[in-house]
């Protein structure tokens, strides 16, 4: 078993959160706790941590998912939390419903990393191509 835990404040942003952070340790918890995982393969980024390597940078969550992926063995099942922001495309504003869901399914979603002003978002064609289409046939993805 594998996680990637994500928790974003966005400390340093107008509109930082109080809360996602609180979230991420929490399932954190919850998977060592209750759900059998290991300590060393649950990875936690959160901009509330003193080493900044343990920051959700866009690099930092990238590379985790690198690691995780060339980790993973037959049977295994992969957990990947993100409690931060995401955003649509800017078109989708005053969309009808099923015309967003016609522009997700081209254009797709993103996720923030705390650092998204400098190195950009994270897209879900990224996140499917490494989480989704990256997995052996028998590893689980929640």
């Amino acid at each position: 078993k594998h996680a990637l835990v994500v928790g974003i404040n966005y400390y340093d942003a107008a509109y930082s959160q109080t809360s996602n952070i609180n979230g991420a340790h929490a399932i954190r918890a919850l998977l060592i706790g209750k759900y059998g995982y290991s300590e060393r393969n649950v990875t936690l980024l959160s901009d509330d941590q003193t080493d900044e390597r343990c920051h959700p940078t866009h690099h930092a969550i990238t590379a985790a998912i690198g690691r995780i992926m060339r980790a993973v063995r037959p049977g295994d099942t992969v957990f990947f939390y993100f409690c931060g922001f995401g955003r649509l495309p800017t078109q989708l504003q005053d969309c009808p419903d099923d015309t967003i869901e016609d522009i997700k399914r081209i254009h797709g979603d993103y996720i923030l990393p705390c650092d998204f002003e400098s190195a950009g978002a994270i897209d879900s064609e990224f996140l499917h191509a490494h989480l989704v289409r990256a997995l052996p046939p028998s590893v689980r993805l929640t």
